[in-house]
């Protein structure tokens, strides 16, 4: 389970993904999912986002997120859309012959589907999860362009020593409570 949006991706992920949070691959995913709506909008009028009914595998960050960002896209749609004579509904049915379905997925490698957009969730594979010591160990899957002077590598660092911290204090209070238990 993603537990937190800004782990880091695993390595077999960042190319078919192209970021190295989950977060930033969202991120990407619901303008990727905007601009599509609004272009089929302006073709033909209007366009309809399709949503699951229900968000299955979530940790309640994810949810909180997918829950903003559905939020934004109504407000887009409220907003940006009528700028462009054209209507964006966002539900869990079409409202029009041209719409996009979106599909809770897993991180996966598998190429796009045409009028669907997946937005992964969680993990369904046997990779163990990343940290983000692990990122600056291997630094070789998760390139930086050369223009960018180290700058993704210090954050990466900086992440590391945080979780690293956090780490630590989870251990301390889970023998804390553990043994507090015991008696």
């Amino acid at each position: 389970m993603i537990r937190t949006l800004d782990m880091p991706l695993k390595p077999i992920f960042i190319k078919k993904w192209g970021q190295v949070t989950v977060k930033d691959v969202l991120d990407n995913v619901f303008l990727l999912l905007w601009d599509k709506a609004l272009s089929k909008a302006c073709k033909v009028g209007e366009c309809t986002i399709v949503f699951p009914e229900k968000w299955e595998h979530c940790s309640n960050a994810m949810f909180s997120y997918l829950k903003t960002q559905l939020q934004r896209l109504r407000l887009n749609s409220m907003v940006e859309a009528p700028q462009y004579n054209c209507k964006v509904h966002i539900d869990t049915f079409s409202h029009s012959g041209k719409y996009i379905e979106v599909c809770e997925t897993a991180f996966h490698l598998n190429d796009a589907r045409k009028n669907i957009v997946d937005i992964p969730t969680h993990w369904d594979d046997n990779e163990k999860e990343w940290t983000w010591n692990d990122v600056c160990n291997n630094r070789h899957f998760y390139s930086s362009s050369s223009s960018s002077n180290g700058q993704p590598w210090k954050l990466y660092k900086q992440k590391a020593q945080m979780e690293t911290v956090r780490t630590k204090q989870q251990n301390v209070y889970s023998k804390y409570f553990s043994y507090a238990n015991r008696k």
